[in-house]
C-alpha cells in the first residue's frame, strides 16, 4: 500500500498536537527550530537554574549541619522540597506529553491503516528531519 506525500499530510494535520504537547516540546526537547530557539532556552534555563540553586543550598545546608553537629532543617528541609517539586513537576509534564503524543501518532497511523513502523518509515521519509 503506497500512500502520497499530500495523503499523508492530509490525514497528519487532521489530528494537529495540541498546546499544552506543543509548549512541552518546543520549551523542554533537544530538537526545535532556529525560531524556538529564545522562549526554550529563557524557560529551560530558569528551570535548570532553579533546580542547581535548590540543590547548592541544600548541599551546603547539609554540609554545615555535619561540620557543626546543629541540624538546619528549615535550611535543607525548604531547598529539598523546591527541588523535589520542580523535577517531578518536569518529569509528570514530560511524561504526559509524550504519552498524548504517541497517542496522536497512533491515532493518525490507524487512520491510515498503516502499523506503526511503516508511519515512522513514511514520516521520516516525508519530513526530513
Amino acid at each position: 500500500m503506497s500512500i502520497t506525500r499530500e495523503e499523508f499530510l492530509a490525514v497528519y494535520n487532521k489530528y494537529p498536537p495540541g498546546r499544552f504537547v506543543v509548549f512541552i516540546y518546543k520549551h523542554f526537547s533537544k530538537e526545535g527550530t532556529n525560531k524556538d530557539l529564545v522562549p526554550k532556552v529563557a524557560i529551560s534555563r530558569i528551570v535548570v537554574w532553579i533546580l542547581a540553586i535548590s540543590f547548592i543550598i541544600g548541599f551546603v545546608g547539609t554540609v554545615v549541619s555535619d561540620f557543626t553537629g546543629k541540624p538546619m532543617r528549615t535550611f535543607i528541609a525548604i531547598p529539598t522540597y523546591i527541588f523535589a517539586f520542580v523535577l517531578v513537576s518536569v518529569g509528570v509534564c514530560m511524561f504526559t506529553a509524550r504519552t498524548i503524543n504517541n497517542l496522536r501518532i497512533r491515532k493518525i497511523a490507524r487512520k491510515m491503516g498503516l502499523p506503526l513502523y511503516e508511519y515512522n518509515k513514511l514520516a521520516d521519509q516525508y519530513f526530513e528531519l
